[in-house]
């Protein structure tokens, strides 16, 4: 998210120096013809609008660098004497919700989002184990209808390959149960604050 924020920010300040560069030309006695555009501006999949249209020229959109840079969470400081662009991280603006300010409440909701996404993980990898155990049975019950001595059963290639991929699950399943017990342990010691 930093990286594309920073590109984005990147960006902005290029176009706005192109545009700056074209308006100083375009002072000197040239014309530039620019289009008022809407577009829709989605952060993080959620609609927001911008303060000022953008404009459109030779192909290029030109967005207003502060009202971009604030619904991306920056602060926009322009020094007039040196045509300076500063762009800042936000300062985080907390409320209270009984008790808990909304970082923390956000936090403890990231916390159950992840406890949550675990869990299912760990469902699936249990359905996956009832699977391969089932593949397992339904190829020694033929193996056996087809005469085949215990330890060949056990030597089975297929046998073995599903017993190793049983194996792996059941570690992904343990994994997965302490990565829950840690996350529960977090999101604990977050909310008793």
């Amino acid at each position: 998210m930093k990286k594309t924020v920073l590109t984005l920010c990147v960006g902005m300040i290029i176009g706005l120096m192109a545009g700056t560069a074209s308006g100083a030309f375009a002072a000197v006695g040239d014309k530039v013809e620019a289009i008022f555009s809407e577009f829709t501006i989605l952060v993080n999949g959620d609609k927001q609008a911008l303060d000022a249209t953008p404009l459109v020229y030779n192909g290029t959109s030109y967005l207003p660098v502060r009202s971009l840079a604030n619904i991306v969470g920056f602060d926009v400081t322009y020094l007039s004497d040196t045509r300076t662009i500063e762009l800042n991280t936000a300062k985080a603006v907390t409320q209270e919700v009984n008790g808990m300010d909304t970082n923390q409440i956000d936090l403890i909701a990231e916390q159950q989002r992840r406890i949550e996404f675990f869990a299912d993980s760990k469902a699936n990898s249990l359905q996956e184990k009832i699977n391969f155990q089932s593949k397992i049975d339904s190829i020694i019950e033929e193996l056996t209808r087809n005469g085949q001595s215990e330890e060949d059963i056990k030597k089975h290639p297929l046998i073995m390959q599903y017993r190793g991929m049983l194996k792996n699950i059941e570690e992904q399943i343990s994994n997965t149960e302490k990565l829950i017990t840690e996350v529960e342990l977090q999101k604990a010691t977050l909310e008793e604050k």
